[in-house]
């Protein structure tokens, strides 16, 4: 099988499974990210800074492992690019084998007004340099001029990745576009998780308004309507995007900051005939009424707290990926795992719908044995349920 044929036999097994449709193998998610460094026996430290020695590790693991598609190729924690500018926030552990970020807030409660009136000016002008701390101090022109040098090789690795995943190893990417929800940029980056929790209670108009604000200058218009665009033959889905806020957030929150955005996208998708990814993060039972809107076939949901059973009853328009539990990967034999992956086979995916992947981000190295992922990956080369 040549690489342009296994490219399109991955792209089609994937899109067929979340449009409902019965595949000849069920296919393969990673959702493996610092647990490919600490299982190729190197230091966090030291890959995460090193591009060279994380490249071979990302292309050597799937050439061990084989996965259909991956939501981790190296790129997601730009270290270098931050210290040049004493942004970093992240504390590396290589003892623990951990690493961890400190939740901090760069805009204070009480500047919403100037957020909205100017989200743009807003964060040049106060927010970056009050994160990035040697912006404002001596020398503050040349850590700038180093962050652009480093954000130029950070964006060569991701190139670099990425080309070999698509030209060598046949992967295709995950999709063209990915969009980065208005609220996600007050948890993530302004406001943090404990603020955010905050606001919502205190100044809910506020974090409406901001929301809005933030929407517009995103230009979150123009990232929707592209999806009206050609669907690049080397990618899966039309879109994507990946929730962390909901899990301070109850149905009502949910409806006016998230679902708006949401609804817009995979609209979008459906009216081109292409689909749609969501990444959950926490807990996204909750939501279900929501998403029981969605055309059946165009959505991935990919959760990682959740009962997959119980979403299944809940969304059976939504193809469900993963739920392969590190706690079995990690501590159960080969036969306990092959077990679990067939019920999940089985129950989700017999029939389409089903995407087998572990159940979370796996980050340690205790979350899976070598030789159990590499047995549920045979299986989902035969048994289809």
């Amino acid at each position: 099988m040549d690489s342009k044929t296994k490219l399109k036999e991955r792209i089609s097994t994937i899109q067929d499974a979340v449009a409902f449709k019965k595949t000849g193998r069920i296919p393969t998610f990673s959702n493996y990210w610092t647990y490919m460094i600490l299982e190729s026996g190197n230091k966090l430290s030291e890959a995460l800074y090193d591009y060279s020695l994380l490249f071979s590790i990302v292309t050597g693991f799937h050439e061990k492992y084989g996965f259909d598609l991956y939501n981790y190729k190296g790129a997601r924690n730009p270290f270098r690019v931050t210290e040049a500018i004493d942004g970093n926030k992240y504390i590396i552990d290589d003892e623990r084998e951990t690493f961890n970020l400190v939740d901090y807030e760069i805009m204070h409660e009480d500047e919403y007004s100037e957020l909205i009136k100017d989200p743009i000016k807003f964060y040049w002008s106060v927010c970056l340099p009050r994160k990035n701390k040697a912006l404002g101090a001596p020398g503050s022109f040349e850590a700038f001029v180093k962050s652009i040098e480093e954000y130029k090789l950070y964006n060569a690795f991701i190139a670099k990745t990425e080309k070999y995943f698509l030209e060598e190893l046949e992967v295709p990417v995950l999709a063209p576009a990915s969009l980065l929800l208005p609220v996600e940029t007050l948890f993530n980056f302004l406001r943090g998780i404990k603020g955010l929790s905050i606001d919502l209670r205190r100044r809910p108009h506020e974090v409406e308004a901001a929301v809005e604000a933030i929407g517009r200058v995103m230009g979150l218009d123009q990232v929707i309507g592209a999806v009206d665009g050609p669907m690049p033959e080397y990618a899966v889905f039309g879109g994507r995007t990946v929730l962390l806020g909901h899990s301070v957030l109850n149905p009502k929150q949910f409806e006016k900051l998230y679902w708006p955005y949401i609804k817009k996208w995979v609209d979008a998708c459906e009216r081109n005939g292409k689909q749609f990814q969501i990444f959950s993060e926490a807990q996204v039972t909750t939501f279900t009424d929501f998403f029981q809107e969605f055309p059946k076939g165009t959505v991935m949901l990919q959760p990682e707290q959740d009962d997959v059973f119980e979403l299944r009853r809940r969304l059976p328009n939504v193809a469900i990926c993963g739920g392969m539990k590190s706690s079995i990967l990690g501590t159960k034999s080969k036969q306990e795992c092959i077990d679990y992956a067939k019920r999940l086979i089985d129950t989700l995916g017999a029939n389409g719908g089903f995407v087998m992947g572990p159940d979370k981000m796996m980050t340690y190295r205790n979350d899976a044995k070598p030789e159990n992922i590499l047995a549920v990956q045979e299986l989902c080369e035969t048994y289809t349920g």
